[in-house]
């Protein structure tokens, strides 16, 4: 009885660990001049049944500005999807610039979770 337990404990825990979201933040650059354009890309790869809810009007701090953003949405699989929110972004101020966490939320089954990627800068 202990043993069909244990792996019914660990299906439930291998369900709901692979069944999180993953949110990262991707730049096609680390350095940029005064002025130039740089893409960044917001990415979440979620199951098929959750539905993402992306902000808009993204900001990203006083020196950095978004000049533009769209959402994409890629099938990765039949469960698993990848929706993705581009951003082209430039500076005007020399220096080092830390983006703050952009929140992400994932609504699966009526429950709405917010997520935030790893801090880089």
């Amino acid at each position: 009885m202990k043993q069909y337990f244990t792996i019914l404990l660990f299906l439930l825990t291998a369900q709901l660990a692979f069944g999180q979201p993953k949110v990262e933040m991707k730049v096609d650059s680390t350095n940029m001049m005064i002025g130039d354009q740089m893409r960044m890309e917001l990415q979440v790869k979620h199951n098929s049944k959750s539905v993402v809810l992306l902000p808009k009007g993204v900001k990203l701090g006083d020196k950095i500005e978004v000049l533009s953003e769209r959402n994409k949405v890629t099938n990765i699989s039949a469960d698993e999807i990848l929706t993705t929110k581009q951003m082209t972004i430039t500076a005007f101020d020399s220096g080092v610039y830390n983006v703050p966490p952009v929140p992400v939320q994932v609504e699966t089954n009526g429950i709405i979770d917010t997520f935030f990627q790893k801090r880089f800068n």
